[in-house]
Parts: C-alpha cells; structure tokens; sequence
C-alpha cells in the first residue's frame, strides 16, 4: 500500500448539489491542525482518513455537539497527533468498507519498524478501535464489524504493575513534609500529599476555591497546555473564556479545563496546618504582587483572585516545569523518601 498525505475530506460530487467543500486535514501547517465542519461523504467511498478526520470534528470538545459524546480535551489533543501522523499515512487511503485486520497489523509493524515503542503502538490501535467502534454502531458507514478490534497491540514490558506503586503511611508523609518546612511550596506539598490532588488539579486552584473560614477547598477544573489553533477556537465557541482578573493580554498557554473524570469535582476539607500554611502563602503572594506591581500577571488574592500557586509575576504555573525545576532537585536531596512520596502523592516518580 502506498502511503499519502493525509489530507482529509476532498471535494465530492453528490446528486443533491454543487460539489462540497471538504476539511483539509494538512500534516504542516498548525493553522490546519484543528478539523474544519467537514461534510459527510457519499457511503461506501469514504477512505479510512476522511471517516477519522470527521471522527474526530465530532469529538473535538471544542466544537458544537454533533449527536457525540465529546473526549476531553487532552484525550483528544493526544489522539489527533496520533491518527494524523501514524495512522492516515500508512493506510488512511484505504477505503473504510474494505478496511482488513491485516491491514491494521501491518501499520502496527510498520510503526514498530520506525522505532514506535509499544505504548504508541497500544495507543494507535486503541483510537482505530474506538473510531470503527462508532462507525459500526452508526451502521451507516459500510461496515458491520471492528477488524481493529481483532489485533492485539504488542504488550509493554517496561509497563508499571501493582507493585509499582506506594502509598506513604503517616510517619513517612509527616517525614517528607518535616523536611520542606520553609519552602516555598511547602503549602503545596501538604495539600497534594493529604487530599491526593493531581498536579494539574492543585495548579489550577484559585482563591475562590479555597474557602479557609470553613476549612475545604473546591476541585472544579485542571490545567493543562492548550494548542494556539485550539485556543482560538475554544474562544470562539464561548468554551473558553478569561478568569476573573486575568487580563487579556496575559492569557498564556495554559488553560483551566474540566478535570480529568467526573468524579474528580470534589469538595475536600483542609488539615488545620493545611489552612495555616495556605494562610501563610497567600500572605506571600500579596507581598510578591506588591514587589512587582505593573508587571503582576494575576489576580488579586485579597479579592479571592488569581491562582493559588503562581510564578514570580502571578502567573500559572506549568505542572511539568514545576516537576523539572523544583520537585526533580527536591528527589536528589531527599532520595529514597521523596521518592516514596512521588508514587503515593500521584506525581510520577519516574521523573526523579
């Protein structure tokens, strides 16, 4: 099979009209990563590439719903990159009703001959059986049963298992803790290790979420990188839409989203030191927001604005730099016990 250029929907001549403009699902330029409305093609002609272009317009969660229960935004900004830069150019010209088992294996073994490791190769494979699973569902694409769902991706060796993971009892947790006091994040840490907040969750905090007359704290929303072209188009939707305080000016990469699963909306009450310890943070973010003035990129923490844990001009910070600049040299000082306390406080202990 010859591989091509993914390049979505193409134009098509139907028997109501005009030929009809078609998403063209570029592989360079960014402006082209987002899929454009595309319109559905005649059945029985459709290429597997222009069946998951339109896939995933209809799960894109930044577009209107489309009778499709939408992926979260991650989930989805993973997948696109995925079926666009592995799947399609190795057999999104096949047509979807001629569609093989063999077909998927050999793009399996060819991801793995470019030196794909298996989590892609699970991934890839994943996606392909999600997408026909819709389109068999539908039954209004040519196709009755999931050949992706017949192949088995290759297993991951280097996989974690149950003994992977550990969870710090009391002594260890109030071990780790005793050896960041006076840190800057040591409300963080405190936070993260007693309530087992995700980075993502703890760094999307703001003051509104923090109620500390009552003690608790509020998990409504998790951070997370945006792509510019997505950015837009959240915008225009009214998805998306600025913090109170934050200007506009500022609105960085980063944005608050809905968490990861339903059930991680929670209202989850405060240790006593935790609500001192955030007391004490937010006293220093309002005298670092007073050492800098004009240059202050968030809100007011005396106005319950702004997020809780910021960089040096106010803004959010970015989970995976915070795991790179600050809790990675943390593990080298601490060894082992920080490196216990990753795995029971969700943060990956394969970054020490």
């Amino acid at each position: 099979m010859h591989p091509t250029a993914w390049t979505g929907f193409q134009r098509c001549q139907t028997d109501a009209g005009p030929p009809e403009a078609a998403a063209d699902f570029g592989l360079s330029a960014p402006s082209q990563a987002a899929v454009a409305k595309p319109t559905v093609p005649i059945p029985g002609r459709v290429t597997l590439a222009q069946y998951l272009a339109l896939w995933l317009e209809r799960r894109d969660p930044f577009t209107k719903p489309q009778g499709l229960r939408k992926l979260g935004y991650r989930t989805w900004a993973a997948a696109e990159p995925r079926v666009r830069n592995h799947i399609a150019p190795l057999i999104g010209d096949r047509l979807l009703s001629e569609l093989t088992r063999e077909d998927v294996a050999a793009m399996l073994e060819r991801l793995a001959e470019r030196g794909a490791r298996p989590p892609t190769l699970q991934k890839c494979r994943d996606h392909l059986v999600s997408a026909l699973a819709q389109a068999v569902k539908e039954r209004s694409w040519g196709i009755d049963h999931n050949v992706a769902a017949a192949v088995d991706a290759p297993a991951d060796p280097d996989a974690p298992t149950a003994d992977d993971w550990y969870t710090l009892g009391a002594t260890e947790a109030d071990a780790f803790l005793t050896h960041l006091q006076g840190d800057e994040f040591e409300s963080l840490y405190e936070i993260c290790l007693r309530l087992g907040l995700r980075e993502s969750e703890a760094f999307a905090l703001t003051w509104a979420d923090v109620d500390l007359e009552r003690g608790s704290l509020f998990i409504r929303r998790s951070l997370a990188p945006i792509r510019a072209a997505d950015r837009a188009k959240a915008i225009a939707t009214g998805e998306l839409r600025p913090r109170p305080g934050e200007r506009a000016e500022h609105q960085g990469r980063l944005v608050a989203l809905e968490p990861k699963t339903r059930h991680s909306r929670a209202s989850l009450p405060l240790t006593a030191t935790g609500m001192r310890l955030l007391r004490e943070h937010r006293e220093s973010e309002i005298a670092k927001m007073a050492r800098v003035v004009a240059a202050w990129r968030g809100g007011d923490p005396r106005e319950r604005q702004g997020y809780v844990w910021t960089t040096g001009l106010g803004a959010p910070i970015t989970p995976s730099k915070f795991v790179l600049r600050h809790f990675k040299p943390l593990c080298a000082r601490l060894g082992p016990l920080a490196d216990r306390a990753a795995r029971g406080s969700q943060i990956d202990p394969n970054l020490c």
